[in-house]
């Protein structure tokens, strides 16, 4: 039978460009690897690194603050340092975190391939990372009527037009980026609302198996003083009552089956408690660790999230390799993450239908115990750190930066510490998020939010810009 692995040799410096095989690559983002899609771009990199390719590290906050995002379309240190690495490809993502526009994606792609993940929508809008069902986007165009300039990432009305457009001309260009869809949702979403001609191609995210996979959950619970036999239900999210989170049907549904028996586990920061108020509830809040999360999600029977805005969602992902089913929407891109009656139950976007679903689950464990154990097996071959690169080789070859008849794909040996059962398995990421603020900045955060909700106005987002500079200058004296 062919081997599964090969010992990669060592990278020839100048990588495609001299036909060896493997790539430099250059993985810029706009503020890192923390939150959502920095942990996304994190795991692609890692994969990459996998298949013997190597990959420098650009971030753009590093250079310019993210509340200088709004007015800010240039970055020379990092465009320097990337054109002085003299790499083959530059696999962006997350920009709008330091940047509104996609003018540094438009340079860089002047001198070299560059690829854009689709975290989000956000290549593909005037200024959101979601568009909501916003009839504008597909017909008129974002504009100056867009109804939610004032939530992140926030822009000038009048500018939002402009922003669009020029996200398009970089778009539309020949040498224009790649864009890499995480999911099916997301493909039909770029092909809509891209330019003509411009190229999208799939991309599978890659997650830690070895880390977020199945552990004795009598053992969990005990170590993080759980009940030992509750059923427990997860709900996770970095904010869990943030505006794309649909935190009041997840609570609906929730309050249906609470009650003896039943305990429930909250996942991420909880702005507003009353909210999610449910009985036997345990709320660890933020998790950096990725070890500490995947205990709390081996320990939990299942997952339910009432999101519908998300371009693939990592957390049915993580959770189901802990052996955790999801339930969901059957919307966007969870039709690719909750394999339906395989690693979870999706239902239709309909009045009552989350809470229905989650009671007939409640009440057959067994169902539960399948659907957790079809999950484990279903998503480790579709998401592991392998599928990422496969996903990815395809692409390089397709687009010429590796050659068609390079043979096959190989692997470092360190791969085989993200299988399951490794005897050295790969190291747990730390940092997934960023530290609880201390309770002043969640008073003055509850604060802003009752008063202005999750609005930010233009004489806040100027009055922040001000405060980062001044602070700047006063530290550099």
């Amino acid at each position: 039978s062919p081997p599964l692995l090969r010992r990669v040799p060592s990278p020839a410096k100048g990588g495609g460009k001299s036909g060896a095989a493997s790539l430099s690559i250059a993985s810029l983002t706009g503020t890192g690897h923390a939150g959502g899609a920095g942990i996304a771009h994190r795991r692609i990199g890692e994969a990459l690194r996998l298949a013997g390719h190597r990959v420098a590290e650009f971030v753009l906050a590093d250079e310019s603050p993210p509340a200088a995002a709004e007015w800010t379309d240039a970055f020379p240190v990092a465009e320097a340092a990337i054109r002085a690495g003299d790499h083959d490809l530059v696999l962006a993502g997350n920009l709008h975190g330091a940047t509104r526009s996609l003018a540094i994606a438009g340079r860089l792609a002047a001198e070299r391939p560059v690829a854009l993940v689709l975290h989000d929508l956000f290549p593909l809008t005037g200024r959101c990372a979601h568009p909501r069902g916003c009839a504008r986007i597909e017909t008129i165009g974002c504009d100056a009527a867009c109804p939610t300039p004032d939530e992140y990432p926030q822009l000038g009305r009048h500018r939002i037009a402009g922003a669009q457009d020029g996200k398009r001309a970089v778009l539309a260009r020949r040498d224009g980026p790649i864009l890499l869809a995480n999911s099916a949702w997301t493909a039909s979403r770029a092909l809509a609302l891209a330019p003509p001609g411009a190229v999208v191609a799939p991309l599978a995210l890659a997650f830690p198996t070895s880390v977020f996979r199945p552990r004795d959950r009598s053992a969990l619970r005990r170590r993080l003083g759980l009940p030992a036999d509750d059923l427990l239900i997860l709900v996770s999210a970095v904010v869990l009552d943030g505006p794309d989170k649909n935190v009041g049907d997840l609570a609906d549904a929730l309050r249906r089956v609470a009650g003896p028996g039943v305990g429930f586990v909250a996942i991420g920061r909880l702005d507003h408690p009353a909210r999610l108020a449910l009985p036997n509830l345990f709320a660890p809040g933020l998790i950096a660790d990725e070890a500490h999360l995947a205990a709390w999600y081996g320990a939990c029977d299942l997952h339910v999230t009432a999101s519908r805005l998300e371009t693939l969602g990592q957390t049915p992902i993580e959770a189901g390799l802990c052996g955790t089913p999801t339930l969901a929407y059957r919307t966007a891109g969870l039709t690719s993450s909750v394999i339906d009656g395989v690693s979870g139950r999706l239902v239709p976007v309909e009045p009552g239908a989350l809470g229905d679903a989650l009671v007939e689950l409640v009440a057959d464990r067994q169902a539960l115990a399948r659907l957790g154990a079809f999950a484990r097996i279903a998503l480790e071959s579709r998401f592991g750190p392998a599928s990422c690169a496969i996903s990815l080789d395809r692409v390089f070859r397709e687009r010429g930066l590796l050659p068609p008849d390079r043979g096959r794909l190989r692997f470092a040996p360190a791969l085989l510490g993200h299988f399951p059962f490794a005897a050295i398995p790969a190291a747990a990421a730390t940092g997934l998020v960023a530290a609880p603020s201390n309770p002043l900045v969640r008073g003055l955060r509850r604060a802003k939010q009752r008063l202005l909700g999750r609005r930010l106005p233009p004489w806040a987002r100027r009055g922040l810009y001000w405060a980062v500079r001044l602070r700047s200058l006063g530290g550099a004296r």
